[in-house]
């Protein structure tokens, strides 16, 4: 029953009915449907498959929402309409760049919370596991971790300034450049309703958080980017510290019965102060630091200002400082309550994308400098202002399908896999 088109005569009942029974990353497997050779003693059919290397493209939340209106004509839940018939084309062309094998647009975790919180959960989810071929972004904290503990690694070496290396597969479960399987496990769930209006909760907490951040901003006419900058790199290590501080201090707290048990409490040792701390512990163990000094050495490290460097640090501090500069020179409208995911979404995925469709006003941040000199990883970045471009992008690539490869797919996948426009 899973043998399935495009099919070869069959080396051993000569009928049309040898076909495509596996597909692994770097080869696949025939089996007729008639006679189920091979079988038995014989010899597996399986034949080798070019390597890839596909373009990753992170496609932002509203995007994603829009794509599943235009393609399930639903008109809630935000966003805009497809009038012109723009995204319906879009999800066309990705879909059909995915089956060529050239694309994947990954899940993250920033997809998932936010269509948690959205009515239409199931439509949403379908859409960006259908792009994501089965490969998601591991979660931000824990590209997070992996990025400061790379550069720990080099502070202790007294290079602080020297660069991560940049490895996408170093932050995707799933496999990236592998021949995709015709068919994908999706499990069905939904996050529970205290989860729910907690991250609701938490979204408030942090736009009022950046409302009173702004209205500083507005005040601090001498400062320039740079001093925003150092600000607010300068301050993630701090930032670190004191939740630890904090969460420890709570935990005492309980176990000496001066407060109730909370789930918080519970989610202590899964929280990114807990987290990045214990990693660092065993990086600087690693890396020649006793025991006795490793907790000083992790203060001083995190108290440093070689933090800089670390790439969602940096891009993070730069937009913003970005921020800072317009609140600085007279904006008054408050922030989105979805900016510090955005910002957080930019910061973390951007080094690791070869384009994103993000929204208008994080790509002219990026686009402003000295925000844009900063930035060397050669990610491409459109929004609704450079709708057309990004089709033209996306055109290109199909367009640069050399004719072998086109070969193999159809071979593999069938003609609809390059014809399904």
């Amino acid at each position: 029953m899973f043998v399935s088109s495009p099919y070869w005569n069959c080396p051993k009942c000569r009928k049309k009915s040898f076909g495509v029974v596996q597909i692994l990353p770097q080869s696949y497997k025939r089996r007729c449907k008639d006679c189920h050779y091979p079988d038995g003693t014989d010899d597996k059919c399986i034949y080798p498959l070019p390597t890839l290397k596909k373009k990753i493209i992170y496609i932002d939340q509203f995007v994603i929402s829009n794509m599943m209106k235009a393609v399930s004509k639903v008109k809630e839940c935000g966003g805009t309409y497809d009038n012109d018939g723009y995204w319906l084309e879009m999800y066309e062309r990705l879909c059909k760049l995915c089956h060529m094998q050239l694309v994947v647009c990954p899940e993250s975790c920033f997809h998932r919370e936010e269509s948690s919180l959205c009515r239409h959960f199931t439509e949403l989810k379908k859409m960006y596991e259908l792009l994501s071929c089965d490969v998601k972004f591991k979660s931000s904290d824990e590209i997070k971790i992996e990025q400061i503990c790379e550069h720990a690694r080099y502070w202790l070496d007294g290079q602080p300034e020297k660069k991560i290396e940049i490895e996408p597969q170093s932050v995707i479960d799933g496999k990236l450049d592998a021949w995709q399987e015709r068919f994908t496990v999706s499990i069905d769930w939904k996050h529970s309703n205290e989860i729910v209006e907690g991250l609701r909760g938490e979204r408030g907490k942090v736009s009022r958080g950046l409302e009173n951040l702004a209205k500083r901003w507005q005040r601090e006419k001498n400062k320039s980017f740079d001093d925003w900058f150092e600000e607010e790199s300068s301050g993630f290590g701090k930032v670190v510290l004191k939740a630890y501080c904090q969460s420890l201090k709570g935990m005492v707290d309980k176990y000496q019965g001066d407060k109730e048990l909370a789930l918080d409490d519970i989610l202590v040792p899964f929280s990114l102060p807990y987290s990045l701390l214990q990693s660092l512990k065993f990086v600087f163990m690693n890396n020649g630091v006793n025991e006795r000094d490793v907790c000083y050495k992790v203060m001083e490290y995190l108290n440093s200002d070689s933090l800089k460097y670390v790439p969602f640090v940096e891009i993070s501090s730069l937009l913003f400082a970005a921020l800072a500069r317009k609140y600085a020179a007279g904006m008054r409208k408050p922030p989105d309550e979805g900016l510090e995911t955005d910002i957080n979404i930019v910061s973390v995925l951007l080094p690791y994308c070869d384009a994103m469709f993000i929204d208008n006003q994080m790509h002219s941040y990026l686009e402003e400098n000295p925000v844009r000199e900063h930035l060397s990883y050669g990610t491409k970045v459109f929004s609704l202002n450079h709708k057309s471009e990004f089709m033209e992008y996306l055109v290109g690539m199909e367009q640069s399908a050399s004719k072998q490869h086109l070969e193999k797919v159809k071979e593999v996948y069938g003609d609809k896999s390059i014809h399904c426009l």
